[in-house]
């Protein structure tokens, strides 16, 4: 099996609340020796075209990534 991007595309909701969910069974799966089936879950948010942006908030980051976080290649980067 090769690593691959998944993107999911859908129509706009409406405007309102909106509530979304996996399908049970749906056999996602990661990339490990051993694949780890994907949890998912359900939750629920509010589609306001009214309401504005906010303020983007950088709260970590990590410079001199040397023992961290790995990236898909196995290798520590920078991130943000």
């Amino acid at each position: 099996m090769t690593a691959s991007a998944i993107a999911f595309r859908f129509p706009p909701p409406p405007n309102g609340t909106v509530s979304v969910a996996w399908a049970a069974g749906h056999g996602i799966t990661d990339l490990a020796t051993v694949p780890n089936a994907f949890v998912g879950g359900a939750w629920s948010y509010t589609v306001d075209p009214n309401s504005g942006t906010g303020d983007v908030i950088i709260n970590e980051f990590v410079s001199n990534n040397e023992i961290g976080l790995l990236d898909e290649a196995g290798e520590a980067q920078p991130w943000i």
